[in-house]
């Protein structure tokens, strides 16, 4: 339609340029106001055929109009299109290489965390009690990353670097200060002892007992010296660990097993021991004034030197063979 409007105007323009007066008229001849007008009408009856002719034709503009349109309609999208495009190759290059660092940051920690573990568990005193030290932290902070899934995956991780650390307790050669750290820092990070009057709930379970879904094993460990006062050990199972001059005093070890283990001067003053498994552990040189000693099982226990006085026992507490617990107590 633009097209015929167009066309429309150049035909009206020239013959508005017939009517005008002939500037190459010659001298002498003036045209009469009847010619003239007669001129005008003649040309303007051919006017309005032509534009009757082009109306006719309007469907072929239309046509070439629309064509014309869809051309550039075709143009623009293509453009859209390869912007479009190249807008998102460079975001997919981006998220590529995003991922990529972080993947390669993922194998760098992971590879760092087996170097800290084998560090600990090798012969270099002071490098073990610096791997320990980076591992705790590493585990004490994970709450502190970011981003929610790396977290969670981090999480189940740190159950299984826990007790990998807790294994290295357990070795026959370890040494005795390093010992004591790992003990002491366990019970830290699982934040398993109470204040001065506060107590554990009945219907809960020791903290000692599982670590971010991972079944924590304690069997065999050795923590001499260490210093869980007012710890929550209840229903752990301490079979045949050390725990050589440990400070236990006041501590709920309701139901602890600790078949086997070595108490050897241990402090469990006023330490919950009600029906804990004590059968053949060494006992000799144990503090355990004021324990509760209700149901406790000490068969074949050591109690050489240990001091009971103001224990407390019932019918149900087993008592080493030809030991004279009414003295003792």
């Amino acid at each position: 339609m633009r097209c015929l409007s167009f066309i429309c105007l150049i035909v009206l323009f020239a013959t508005l340029l017939q009517l005008a007066p002939s500037a190459s008229a010659q001298p002498g001849q003036v045209n009469t106001g009847a010619e003239a007008r007669t001129s005008s009408d003649d040309r303007l009856e051919a006017l309005a055929r032509e534009v009757a002719d082009l109306k006719k034709q309007s469907p072929q503009f239309t046509v070439f109009s629309i064509s014309g349109t869809a051309t550039v309609l075709a143009a623009l999208i293509a453009f859209l299109a390869t912007f479009v495009g190249a807008i998102l190759a460079l975001i997919g290059n981006f998220l590529i290489g995003r991922a990529q660092r972080n993947q390669e940051r993922e194998l760098a920690r992971e590879k760092h965390t087996v170097d800290l573990v084998r560090d600990l568990g090798g012969s270099n005193l002071p490098l073990r009690i610096g791997a320990m030290t980076l591992l705790f932290d590493r585990i004490a902070n994970v709450a502190k990353e970011p981003k929610r899934s790396r977290r969670e995956r981090l999480i189940r991780e740190q159950g299984r670097l826990l007790q990998a650390i807790i294994s290295i307790a357990k070795e026959a050669t370890i040494d005795r200060d390093l010992a004591k750290m790992i003990g002491d820092e366990v019970v830290k990070l699982l934040n398993a002892q109470f204040r001065a009057g506060l107590h554990p709930s009945a219907r809960s379970v020791s903290p000692l007992h599982t670590f971010r879904g991972e079944r924590l094993d304690f069997q065999k460990v050795r923590f001499p010296d260490v210093y869980w006062y007012r710890v929550d050990g209840r229903g752990i199972d301490f079979y045949g660990a050390d725990f050589t001059k440990a400070g236990l005093r006041e501590a709920f070890l309701h139901k602890t097993v600790f078949y086997g283990a070595c108490l050897k001067e241990c402090v469990l003053r006023d330490a919950d021991l009600s029906e804990a498994n004590l059968q053949e552990a060494n006992l000799e040189g144990a503090d355990l004034r004021g324990a509760d000693l209700k149901g406790a099982n000490l068969a074949k226990a050591n109690l050489t030197r240990a001091n009971l006085k103001n224990a407390r026992a019932d019918e149900r507490t087993v008592w080493p063979e030809g030991f004279d617990a009414q003295a003792a107590l």
